[in-house]
């Protein structure tokens, strides 16, 4: 809180401060602005208006005989209140009280600051409890309360030549709150300093975490970790990495989500789960909702005229350059006719779909029966007319793993004309040759 406001105070310190004078000044207390004591009605001090406390010792009323920072056989200490924490060293700007017996070896400067940069302190033999903090020889911070041990934390910052440091000994321990582990502390050359420094080519930044206990005055500094690195490949690292929250990962060329596709070329990992992988044009992508295949080793055959498949026919062929999984679909639709017989009642059709590698070996056999036989009564029975209307539409799909190689899809089909009780006229089976043809109207490959 500000007992002390500037010539330009924001809103919110011209109202603390107001605050403040309304519920702690009366027409006995003061405020002196030259020693920022804050005088209660019975002349003790009851804070300061300024932020740090310094403490001094001295042998004389003044400060001006043996002047030090520390108490050891000193008769006398000094307060300065200031908004500084860089301690003066001229004794006139201290107020003196001497204390009875002095110091000594065994006495010390403990206080607590309480809140509302009020501070109590004594000149004793020990801490009157966990709350006490003995001076540290820096300026006291009033603006922070004292905590239950008054331990504080530190952190300390070094550079290094050498990408790793000795870990022995395992901790370290300075005296006071503002020093830092020497030079060369864990064996890298390091020098420690409160300040990231700035790092040349083939520097490691090292952070060390420190505590500060002002009961025995000491900081514990724990082994250093790297605060940043680079290595010239991952393989330098070993680390369990545990489940990380790595917010975004973008590699390429700003690849970027777009509808079910995306532009740009390259990675982007979201934080939201979504991602894409690939270029404009052929790409992986999860849009939250979809995931989707796009421009991935797709290959069309497009529509042809009628195609007579009464014996085996290659329809496709491809080359798979790496093992994997590969999915070829095939659809269009099957038309049959047959030869003039006033016998015939129907036809009924079938088609054999094979994946053959280089060695003529089916990999994969799919076999569908399209619609018509004798149950089909309507049918227009009129000899040598193809059933166009009632043509039979298909569609396959397959995944098979497959291992690099050049294959074909081949397609065998059959046509069976029967009569008015089921029975083959024409087709394999028959003793005719004159069998119904099937016909292959258009067909779509993709793999």
């Amino acid at each position: 809180m500000p007992f002390f406001i500037d010539g330009n105070p924001s809103p919110s310190e011209v109202s603390e401060a107001v605050n403040y004078l309304l519920s702690n000044f009366t027409q006995n207390v003061s405020a002196d602005p030259a020693t920022g004591q804050v005088i209660g009605p019975t002349g003790n001090v009851q804070g300061y208006l300024y932020r740090y406390l310094s403490v001094k010792y001295a042998d004389s009323f003044d400060g001006t005989v043996n002047f030090t920072n520390t108490p050891t056989n000193r008769l006398y200490f000094g307060l300065r209140n200031s908004d500084s924490s860089t301690e003066s060293t001229n004794p006139a700007d201290y107020l003196w009280t001497e204390v009875s017996g002095g110091f000594s070896t065994t006495k010390l400067f403990y206080y607590t600051v309480t809140g509302g940069r009020q501070i109590n302190y004594i000149a004793g033999l020990a801490a009157p409890s966990a709350l006490w903090q003995a001076d540290s020889g820096s300026a006291i911070d009033l603006d922070v309360i004292s905590g239950s041990d008054g331990a504080s934390s530190r952190i300390c910052y070094a550079k290094s030549t050498s990408s790793t440091l000795s870990s022995t000994p395992s901790t370290y321990q300075t005296t006071g709150s503002a020093s830092f582990p020497p030079t060369n502390t864990w064996g890298g050359s390091e020098t420690w300093q409160a300040t990231p420094p700035t790092l040349a080519v083939n520097e490691a930044l090292f952070q060390s975490d420190g505590i500060y206990n002002p009961m025995t005055n000491l900081t514990t500094w724990n082994v250093p970790y790297l605060s940043n690195f680079k290595v010239g490949s991952l393989s330098a690292i070993t680390a369990n990495m545990g489940t990380l929250t790595a917010g975004e990962i973008v590699v390429g060329s700003s690849p970027t989500i777009s509808g079910t596709t995306m532009t740009g070329a390259g990675t982007h990992l979201y934080s939201d789960g979504r991602f894409i992988m690939g270029n404009s044009t052929t790409n992986i992508t999860f849009n939250g909702t979809t995931a989707n295949l796009n421009g991935f080793a797709v290959q069309t055959a497009g529509s042809s005229s009628n195609v007579t498949v009464t014996n085996p026919t290659t329809i496709f062929t491809f080359t798979t350059t790496q093992a994997g999984y590969v999915m070829y679909s095939i659809s269009g639709n099957m038309f049959a006719g047959w030869p003039n017989n006033s016998a015939a009642y129907g036809v009924d059709t079938e088609l054999f779909i094979y994946l053959r590698n280089s060695s003529n070996v089916d990999v994969k056999t799919s076999r569908r029966y399209c619609a018509g036989s004798i149950e089909r009564l309507d049918w227009n029975m009129t000899p040598g007319i193809y059933l166009g209307a009632l043509g039979s539409p298909f569609s396959v799909t397959q995944v098979v793993s497959l291992p690099a190689d050049t294959y074909r899809i081949i397609l065998d089909g059959n046509s069976y004309v029967r009569d008015n009780t089921g029975n083959v006229l024409y087709g394999p089976s028959a003793a005719s040759t004159d069998c119904a043809n099937l016909e292959y109207f258009y067909y779509q490959v993709k793999v």
